[in-house]
């Protein structure tokens, strides 16, 4: 693929006049996906696909087109040929674009990251034999992300990343499961082991009567997944320079100093420590890491083209200005000992449904799903009901975060819709002093 991508951009290249820049942009994958219920394989498949973002500009103005590739590069570059003449007549029509980032370094890259994958018929032998006795649900999927970008001015860059990704739960009764995950991109049996026994276990608890616990403020822990669900309602655009610029972050307050998190709270964008590509399809290179909240404290913001043309700073982000590959510096609390530290309240396996509640004050709302549990004096005694809490970021990160754990999980986006997701996590969990449930 890369080959055909290189000679396809060299063959649109040369039909450009003086005035005209064009760049390519390629995103493929080479991924297997194995959907099973009841423990068993239902749904076996591959797919291997790629598109291409042709982007024109000329005297300021752009215009866009979104192409499938098929690999051939006779059908490939007519295809391009077309997009490239109906681009021209789009770009003589529309007005000029006064935010329009052009990187003024043509820089070239080559990333290989090569993981080691498990084999997928064997390991979903291996996931079926683990499951036997248990309705385990969920779905596998691995394998090769491409992303590559060809320009005109001389931008030449290329990324491949190996990884694997497996979201599952084991089903225990009426709308009580045992969630779980498994990703990254050095596959190791004895994890998938260790993770679907963690499950059978937990999900074992659920068949005793609910909790149901009075609306108030309780001891919780935060897996790393339930604190993904608050750290990615957070990451969606309240660390946008648009957003805080615009006073439209959740964070806003954060802005003045008026406002901080946990001075045990660090944030980081760190994009080589992920899976996702360190290159733009405008040509811009994202920074190996980007310093967001430290010590907390808001230190920090994520930079389109499109920002930085408007207010003067240096591009480190995506057009969306999310980030891709996020992290949470871990604390002093060992995963060992959580239950223990927790005493009696609440041990929060994941959350859904969060959004805000009052977005000035950060405050979020949203539901406890699948294995959370009611623990007393450190052990967990019984399934708690589906609860609602209500609680701002600066309290749950802030003045009632008792401590952090001192192992991250490396937690993927299970995200498949058009192609597998780049996008990941690194967290810890969190211990709070209190969470409140308002029903």
């Amino acid at each position: 693929m890369r080959e055909v991508f290189s000679a396809l951009s060299q063959a649109a290249f040369s039909q450009l006049s003086s005035a005209e820049q064009l760049s390519l942009w390629l995103s493929g994958e080479e991924s297997n996906f194995v959907r099973l219920n009841r423990g068993l394989v239902r749904q076996p498949s591959t797919v291997s696909q790629a598109f291409l973002q042709v982007s024109l500009v000329t005297r300021g103005r752009q215009a866009r087109a979104r192409l499938p590739m098929t690999g051939e590069l006779a059908a490939d570059a007519s295809a391009v040929s077309a997009a490239l003449y109906r681009l021209r007549e789009v770009v003589a029509q529309v007005p000029e674009d006064p935010f329009l980032l052009v990187p003024a370094l043509a820089e070239q890259s080559e990333d290989l990251r090569t993981g080691e994958l498990p084999e997928a018929v064997s390991t979903c032998e291996h996931i079926t034999e683990l499951a036997q006795g248990c309705d385990l649900v969920g779905l596998f999927s691995q394998g090769r992300m491409l992303r590559g970008l060809q320009s005109s001015l001389g931008h030449r860059h290329w990324h491949q990343s190996e990884s694997f990704h497996f979201d599952f739960s084991v089903y225990a009764r009426g709308d009580k499961a045992a969630k779980q995950s498994y990703s990254g991109t050095h596959f190791e049996p004895s994890e998938l082991a260790r993770r679907i026994d963690q499950a059978r276990a937990a999900s074992e608890l659920l068949h005793e009567p609910e909790h149901r616990p009075e609306p108030g403020k309780y001891r919780a822990y935060l897996a790393p997944a339930a604190l993904a669900e608050l750290v990615g309602l957070i990451a969606w655009d309240s660390l946008s320079s648009r957003a805080l610029r615009t006073k439209r972050s959740a964070l806003v307050r954060m802005l003045d100093g008026g406002s901080r998190l946990d001075p045990r709270v660090s944030l980081v964008e760190h994009a080589a420590g992920g899976v996702a590509a360190r290159f733009l399809p405008s040509g811009f290179s994202v920074p190996d890491r980007v310093s967001l909240v430290d010590q907390g404290r808001l230190v920090g913001e994520l930079v389109s083209p499109r920002s930085a043309r408007e207010y003067g700073v240096e591009v480190n982000s995506t057009d969306a200005e999310r980030p891709t590959s996020l992290e949470l510096a871990g604390g002093e609390l060992a995963e060992s000992d959580v239950l223990d530290a927790l005493g009696t309240g609440l041990y929060v396996t994941n959350l859904w449904y969060t959004n805000f509640s009052d977005p000035l004050s950060c405050r979020i709302t949203g539901m406890t799903r699948f294995a959370t549990t009611w623990v007393r004096r450190g052990k967990p005694v019984a399934p708690l009901s589906v609860m609602r809490f209500d609680d701002s970021l600066y309290r749950i990160l802030g003045d009632q975060l008792e401590s952090l754990t001192r192992e991250c999980e490396w937690l993927f986006d299970g995200g498949t819709y058009g192609e597998r997701s780049t996008d990941s996590y690194r967290l810890p969990g969190a211990l709070l002093r209190e969470l409140t449930l308002t029903l």
